[in-house]
């Protein structure tokens, strides 16, 4: 009965269509029979519209019922599995926090400002990268215990501190930036990288590549859309101490909210296996993570 069901479903608009068509061509001879049999010209001039009107139907249904006659796809009738993983609010949180890569042109005002040394404002990017790695060791303990939520709000609130504090520096101490830029800011964009990447990756270990790809993308892009919005903040009327209040709260909301949005995959959780691509004799070897100290 279902099978019979399933082929009535699928003919049924064959035949309604058909029907259309002949009754199409129906009008079309009556109104031909008209224009045989009769000599008043509003009666002929109503027949040839009806008679136009019919051979346009026509051919449009012909057309359509050329399109429903075609072959069925054999996998047409089989089910269909989708795939979803919660990996939402990571791009999110890439985006946001790829800004700190934007130094070239956040470093501009102050320049022009304060009159700081090409050399002094390269050493405050350095100082921020080797903070960012430094950063990126404290996530990874940190996404273990307390948990990547509580990782995530101190990336948030560190990161926001350390823009935000630039706002109000003095210009006599190139030390406060080394501290909010490089330190604070480095330090909390370093833990949201790690834990963002390494909390959503979990959720696809048979693609971790693309994965983590997509996730860089987001982080390498920020430097062109957010730098170029901070840019153009610099040059308005906002100006560069109100930009860097901005982004610093921009970060924190993004990333804070995505400390809830960003879930961790639990122990029970079913993945698809691996594809393998090659028979290679590998020893066998326990699996374990280390420490920092050891």
């Amino acid at each position: 009965y279902t099978s019979l069901m399933k082929e009535r479903a699928v003919l049924a608009p064959v035949i309604e269509k058909y029907r259309e068509y002949k009754k199409a061509q129906s009008d079309a001879e009556e109104a031909l029979e008209i224009l045989d049999m009769e000599s008043d010209p509003d009666m002929r001039e109503m027949a040839n519209e009806e008679l136009k009107r019919a051979k346009e139907d026509s051919e449009r249904i012909f057309e359509e019922l050329k399109i429903l006659l075609l072959p069925k796809d054999p996998m047409d009738d089989k089910n269909v599995v989708i795939e979803i993983r919660a990996g939402a609010g990571g791009e999110e949180a890439a985006l946001f926090a790829g800004v700190l890569y934007a130094w070239s042109i956040l470093k501009s005002p102050l320049a022009a400002e304060f009159r700081w040394s090409a050399s002094a404002l390269a050493l405050n990017f350095t100082l921020a990268m080797s903070f960012f790695c430094i950063g990126g060791l404290l996530g990874a303990r940190l996404s273990r215990k307390p948990g990547h939520r509580i990782a995530l709000v101190i990336a948030g609130l560190l990161s926001a501190l350390g823009f935000t504090l630039i706002a109000v520096l003095p210009g006599n101490s190139v030390w406060m930036l080394y501290i909010t830029y490089g330190v604070l800011a480095g330090t909390g964009i370093g833990i949201a990288y790690n834990v963002v990447i390494s909390t959503v990756s979990a959720w696809f270990p048979d693609k971790k590549g693309l994965c983590s790809g997509c996730l860089m993308m987001g982080f390498g892009a920020s430097t062109l859309i957010l730098g170029n919005v901070a840019d153009a903040l610099f040059s308005s009327s906002v100006g560069w101490r109100k930009t860097y209040i901005i982004i610093g709260c921009a970060i924190a909301v993004i990333i804070v909210l995505s400390s809830f949005v960003i879930k961790a995959p639990d122990e029970n959780t079913v993945f698809p296996e691996k594809k393998k691509t090659s028979k290679v004799n590998k020893e066998d070897f326990e699996a374990r993570d280390y420490t920092p100290s050891e």
